[in-house]
């Protein structure tokens, strides 16, 4: 699981250490609003060495007919991502609605 610099989804991104090595391929990623993260899940190579590559994301995204470029950090996240709640609890409220035919 990787947690992706900005909210640009990197589905298709390819990964890259320091020394612009690619290292492997994000396989899915969406940009979670409550959770105010671009979360992503991918395939790395065997040559990324854990605690000493930084991980680069190309992510390529479209707006008005013109593709764009972008090169975000990206980090390991081992824990499940956390939505972070207000403080007050959510309440619904439903009506109720009754048809008659006559």
């Amino acid at each position: 699981k990787l947690n992706i610099q900005g909210n640009k989804p990197a589905h298709g991104a390819y990964l890259y250490n320091q020394a612009n090595k690619k290292i492997g391929t994000v396989t899915s990623a969406m940009f979670s609003p409550s959770a105010k993260a671009n979360i992503a899940f991918a395939s790395m190579n065997d040559t990324w060495r854990k605690d000493k590559d930084k991980i680069i994301a190309e992510i390529y995204y479209q707006t008005e007919l013109e593709w764009q470029k972008v090169m975000a950090e990206a980090t390991i996240v081992t824990k499940p991502f956390s939505i972070q709640r207000e403080k007050e609890p959510l309440r619904l409220s439903f009506t109720k609605r009754i048809c008659h035919i006559a």
